[in-house]
């Protein structure tokens, strides 16, 4: 894969940079289609169907076998620039390759003369007219964006020939992400199906425990809220809203010496942490090992493995239950999700001599860490574009 090669701003003097609104250069479309089916067309697209900073369509729904919905009327063509007006801090903007129907929410464009019909969508996922889009929001339970407030957005521009320098920047930036994030997809796809056979394997072959007995649990709190000396120290308090990493290091909160010395539960590193309360238990199933010492909160569970165990194996043994787990889960009084512990404790898992088990991570370690460094080279990527999007694009005071 190739680096990405960076244009220079000097060659634009600043005399060649001009203040435009982005109603100047940006047809605001309104084209309606009552009877998509009868005009021929097949796809409709959902706010859900647009990824973040991402231009490239993926996914779409079926006009012929969903049911439309009643605002959706508006028509797009290949080549327009669709923009969501809802939520514009989700920095959602993509580019149709395709006719199709979407809401009435969103905006469909087309560049004027004085804008690179390549370079324009990447305005919108500059920081500073996100900030503009997100500052002029109107509603407060769906916030959105007016087109008057969109059109009057002001920026500079250098000529045309620059700004086409600069699209095929941005767009190498784009294919270079996207060619990093498919290896890494692939790589997972790799991951799960190895690790599928492997401990479909070790529960034929080997005897099984229950997962009550594969180490020691431990049940986490939340010190008084009331004490302010029991907040802001060092200490990492893990909650549901840090299980985003399999490792973690660090927590968004932390407690003082104060709040540990008053009976806080405290785990040590290469601990398995899950979440077993919480919505979020209704589509997915955290996991995560610590990378340190730390405690968690009430809506977590910890395991601290046996030495008949290794942690690792435990790790991907979880993430290999996933789907068996979250059939377990149940619905409090209250709306909301649970994993019982004695039904989750009652789960076999197989109990390999601790060789076979290091055979078993060290070829799935193998696997994730490549996958680790393929999402670390897209995130690169991805800072790298914003640099660059963000140095190119200035904002001109209205």
């Amino acid at each position: 894969m190739s680096d990405l090669k960076l244009v220079s701003t000097k060659g634009a003097k600043s005399g060649d940079w001009k203040a435009v609104r982005l109603g100047d250069v940006v047809s605001h479309l309104q084209d309606v289609e009552r009877n998509p089916q009868e005009a021929g067309l097949e796809r409709f697209l959902k706010v859900e169907h647009f990824d973040t900073e991402r231009l490239k369509i993926d996914r779409w729904g079926d006009i012929v076998s969903e049911d439309l919905p009643p605002t959706f009327y508006k028509l797009f063509k290949a080549g327009q620039v669709l923009y969501p007006t809802r939520n514009p801090h989700l920095r959602r903007t993509a580019v149709a390759d395709f006719d199709g129907i979407c809401g009435e929410k969103t905006l469909t464009l087309k560049a004027k003369s004085g804008i690179d019909t390549e370079l324009l969508p990447y305005v919108f996922q500059t920081e500073a007219f996100i900030d503009y889009a997100t500052s002029m929001s109107i509603g407060s339970t769906n916030p959105h964006v007016r087109w008057r407030d969109i059109a009057a957005y002001r920026f500079q521009l250098p000529d045309l020939k620059t700004q086409s320098r600069f699209a095929e920047v941005l767009i190498a930036a784009d294919t270079v992400i996207d060619t990093y994030a498919q290896a890494r997809c692939k790589c997972e796809q790799a991951l799960s199906t190895i690790r599928s056979r492997l401990y479909s394997e070790a529960a034929e072959l080997h005897e099984s425990v229950s997962l009550g007995d594969v180490g020691e649990w431990r049940s986490g709190g939340t010190p008084s809220k009331e004490k302010k000396e029991y907040w802001g120290g060092d200490f990492p308090w893990v909650s549901p809203k840090d299980m985003k990493t399999d490792v973690i290091n660090d927590a968004i909160d932390h407690i003082t010496n104060a709040a540990i010395a008053d009976r806080v539960t405290i785990v040590p590193r290469d601990s398995i942490l899950i979440v077993v309360r919480g919505l979020i238990l209704a589509h997915s199933f955290p996991i995560a090992m610590t990378g340190r010492e730390l405690t968690f909160n009430q809506d977590m569970r910890a395991l601290v493995p046996s030495d008949q165990y290794l942690p690792l194996f435990l790790f991907h043994w979880f993430h290999w239950r996933k789907p068996r787990l979250l059939n377990l889960v149940t619905e409090t009084s209250h709306g909301t999700k649970r994993l019982p512990t004695d039904v989750l404790q009652n789960v076999a898992v197989p109990r390999p001599r601790l060789d076979v088990q290091r055979n078993v991570v060290e070829l799935l370690e193998g696997l994730r860490t490549h996958v680790i460094g393929l999402q670390d080279h897209a995130d690169t990527c991805r800072t790298l574009k914003r640099s660059v999007l963000n140095s190119l694009f200035r904002n001109s005071p209205s």
